[in-house]
C-alpha cells in the first residue's frame, strides 16, 4: 500500500503480540513494526497471502491494562532484496470502538503511559 492510500499516519513501534488466522486458530508470536489507526506492519518470514484475515492481540507499551484486539486483512507482502519475505501490511477491518479509543489515545499522545 503506498503512502497515498493511507488515511492515517503510521508511527514506528516495536510491539510484541499474537496473531491467529481462521485456518489456524492457534496464536503465534508477532512483532508490529509500525502502527496507525488504520493498520500495521507485522514482521514475519512467513506472511499470510494478501486477502487473508488475521486476529491480532497486542499490548500498548507502558500501560498494564491496555491491550488491543483487532481483526485485520493482509493487504501486501514486503520482500527483501533477495526475494525473501520480511513481513506483511495489515489493514484493520474490525476494531471495537473501545479498542479504537485506546489506540487513538496512545497514538496521539493523550494517554499518559507513566501513570499506569
Amino acid at each position: 500500500m503506498s503512502n497515498e492510500q493511507r488515511t492515517a499516519p503510521r508511527f514506528e513501534v516495536e510491539l510484541p503480540g499474537l496473531v491467529g488466522t481462521n485456518d489456524d486458530p492457534e496464536y503465534v508470536d508477532m512483532v508490529l513494526q509500525n502502527l496507525s489507526l488504520g493498520g500495521c506492519f507485522i514482521t514475519t518470514d512467513c506472511p499470510e497471502a494478501p486477502g487473508a484475515v488475521l486476529d491480532l492481540l497486542f499490548r500498548l507499551p507502558g500501560v498494564h491494562d491496555l491491550s488491543v484486539t483487532a481483526r485485520g486483512r493482509v493487504c501486501w507482502i514486503k520482500n527483501d532484496s533477495m526475494g525473501n519475505p520480511e513481513g506483511m501490511g495489515v489493514q484493520f477491518v474490525s476494531l471495537a470502538a473501545s479498542q479504537m479509543d485506546k489506540l487513538k489515545r496512545y497514538l496521539t499522545g493523550f494517554l499518559d503511559t507513566d501513570s499506569a
